[in-house]
C-alpha cells in the first residue's frame, strides 16, 4: 500500500479486513462449543473490529492483523479437536465475563423493524411535488390572494430555477441532482469516445497497411472509427439539445420574472391609490362632521 494513501482509502486494506473477519466468523461455527458460546465469540470479534475500524496507524494495524491471524489459528485448532486451543478459548470467555460476551453482534442480530403506529413497516418514499402545485412556467398569475412575491432566477450548476422561498423543495433538489448526474455522465462519455478515436485511427491505418502489403482484409465493410464517430456525434448532439433547451428555459423564466415585476409594480401602485382614496374619504368625513356642528 502506498505511504501517501490512508488505509481506509485502500481497497486492498478493506479486502484484507473483510477476509479476516469472515474467516474468524466462519471458524466460530466450526468450534465444538454450544450455540450461545459461538454467538459470544462472534460478538467479541465484531466488537474488536468495531473498536479498530478508525485506526490509521500502520504499526498498530500490523499488530492487530497479527493478533487476528493468531486468533484464527487458535479457532482452527479448536475446530480440529485440539485440547490446547479449546482451553484457550474457554479461558478467554471466562476472563471476559458475561457483561462483555452477552452484547449482541451487529453481524449476527438483525436491526429491529421501525414500524408506524398502524403496524405497517416504514418505507422510503422519494420526495414528491407539493399536492396541487401548479407548473412554474404557468406563471405569472393575474390574481393572487396576498402580496405578490417576485421570484429570483438562480443558476443551479448550469440549470436555471425560479426560487420563490427558502428552504428549497426536496423534490426540486432531487430533480437537480438527477439532471446534473446525467449531464456529467454524458460529458464523461464524450471525453472517453474522443480519447478512443485516436486509437481507432491507428487501427484503421494498420488495417490499411495489411490490405495494401499483404492483401489481408480484417474489416472490409466498416472501419474502427465509424462506430466511435457515430456514438460521439450522437452524444454531442444530445448535449447540444440539452444546452439549447436550458437556454430556452432560461429565457422563459427570465420573462416570467419581468412580468412578475410589472404586475408587482401595478399592484403596488393600486394599493397606494387605494390608501390615498381612503385617507381622502376619512378627511372628508371629518370635515363634514365639523361643518354640521
Amino acid at each position: 500500500m502506498p505511504r501517501f494513501l490512508l488505509p481506509s482509502q485502500s481497497g486492498r486494506h478493506r479486502f484484507a479486513c473483510l477476509a479476516l473477519y469472515r474467516a474468524l466468523v466462519r471458524q466460530c461455527g466450526r468450534t465444538p462449543f454450544p450455540r450461545d458460546q459461538q454467538n459470544s465469540l462472534r460478538a467479541i470479534i465484531a466488537q474488536e473490529f468495531q473498536k479498530k475500524k478508525d485506526w490509521q496507524s500502520i504499526p498498530l494495524l500490523r499488530v492487530a492483523f497479527q493478533a487476528g491471524y493468531e486468533a484464527n489459528d487458535v479457532l482452527a485448532s479448536s475446530a480440529r479437536g485440539s485440547v490446547e486451543g479449546t482451553s484457550r478459548i474457554l479461558k478467554l470467555l471466562h476472563e471476559l465475563g458475561p457483561s462483555l460476551i452477552e452484547r449482541p453482534s451487529l453481524s449476527v442480530t438483525k436491526s429491529p423493524d421501525h414500524t408506524r403506529p398502524n403496524g405497517n413497516k416504514s418505507k422510503f418514499h422519494p420526495p414528491a411535488p407539493y399536492p396541487g402545485a401548479s407548473p412554474v412556467l404557468s406563471r405569472p398569475y393575474k390574481q393572487i390572494s396576498g402580496r405578490r412575491h417576485i421570484p429570483v432566477l438562480v443558476n443551479a450548476n448550469g440549470f436555471p430555477i425560479l426560487r420563490f422561498k427558502k428552504p428549497q423543495s426536496p423534490f426540486l433538489s432531487r430533480i437537480l441532482r438527477q439532471k446534473i448526474t446525467q449531464r456529467h455522465r454524458r460529458v464523461e462519455r464524450m471525453h472517453a469516445l474522443e480519447s478512443m478515436m485516436q486509437l481507432a485511427n491507428e487501427e484503421d491505418e494498420w488495417d490499411s497497411l495489411l490490405q495494401a502489403q499483404h492483401g489481408i482484409s480484417l474489416m472490409p465493410e466498416s472501419k474502427w472509427t465509424r462506430e466511435i464517430l457515430f456514438a460521439l456525434m450522437n452524444t454531442r448532439e444530445v448535449l447540444k439539445q440539452q444546452y439549447e433547451a436550458i437556454g430556452a428555459l432560461s429565457a422563459r423564466m427570465l420573462d416570467i420574472v419581468e412580468k412578475e415585476k410589472e404586475l408587482a409594480a401595478q399592484e403596488k401602485a393600486e394599493r397606494l391609490r387605494s390608501k390615498r382614496l381612503e385617507r381622502l374619504a376619512r378627511k372628508r368625513a371629518r370635515g363634514g362632521q365639523e361643518h354640521s356642528r
